[in-house]
């Protein structure tokens, strides 16, 4: 899901040379499994304003070339920072396949759901990296999207969008460092709504986990396109 992102807090207009926080405005692309409900939690609690504007249909886990082009003639165009939050492959994957398996209704993917209470988790992996899915209907796809297609910015032409910056996060280290690094906001306690448990080992294989990394393609991220938030 994705969110225009404002700070409401009041700036003090006699302080001069004021520097501007890159987030003070931005566009949120809450990617799928990635602790966006917690990062749209605590932005909310802490004078940001998340909407999502009419008329840009921004409601569902959209990839950012969706919301971009949903922008791009819109009057959010001249926002240009975009925060993306990631995961590393395998706790991102073990996360998707108990959700959707376990969660058919919330989730949307209920063909997907039949699907994962028949197969393993590494026949999920399996099937995942052999690309076996052309088929599958839309909404159900989304388990089976490589994180790299949720987040490249190539056009058509084949050439990224060079108007605008990504900054990129991985969830997977927690969202304490994010909120003080990057929005000056001290968390009282650590968010741990991102973390799964599961009733069984979602384990795979050594050579399957290299299958996967390559499969989403999130560890040869061009850094001069996107930028890495730590």
């Amino acid at each position: 899901m994705s969110w225009i992102v404002k700070k409401t807090e009041q700036k003090d207009l006699f302080k001069k040379n004021k520097s501007e926080n890159i987030f003070d405005e931005f566009i949120l692309i809450s990617t799928p499994k990635c602790g966006g409900y917690s990062i749209e939690k605590i932005l909310k609690e802490n004078k940001y304003q998340l909407t999502r504007p009419e008329g840009l249909l921004m409601v569902g886990h959209y990839t950012f070339l969706d919301t971009y082009y949903r922008t791009f003639n819109s009057e959010y165009s001249d926002i240009k920072n975009f925060l993306i939050p990631i995961r590393e492959p395998i706790s991102w994957r073990r996360s998707f396949y108990n959700y959707v398996k376990t969660n058919p209704k919330e989730s949307g993917c209920y063909w997907a759901s039949q699907l994962f209470n028949t197969i393993s988790f590494e026949e999920y992996i399996e099937l995942l990296v052999d690309q076996g899915f052309n088929d599958f209907p839309t909404i159900d796809m989304l388990p089976f999207i490589s994180m790299g297609s949720y987040i490249t910015n190539v056009n058509l032409k084949t050439e990224p969008i060079n108007d605008i910056t990504i900054y990129l996060y991985d969830m997977t280290k927690g969202f304490y460092e994010l909120f003080k690094n990057h929005f000056n906001i001290e968390l009282k306690d650590e968010v741990t709504e991102n973390i799964s448990y599961y009733e069984e080992e979602l384990e795979i294989s050594k050579s399957l986990k290299e299958e996967l990394y390559k499969f989403d393609n999130i560890a040869d991220i061009d850094l001069k396109t996107y930028k890495v938030l730590t």
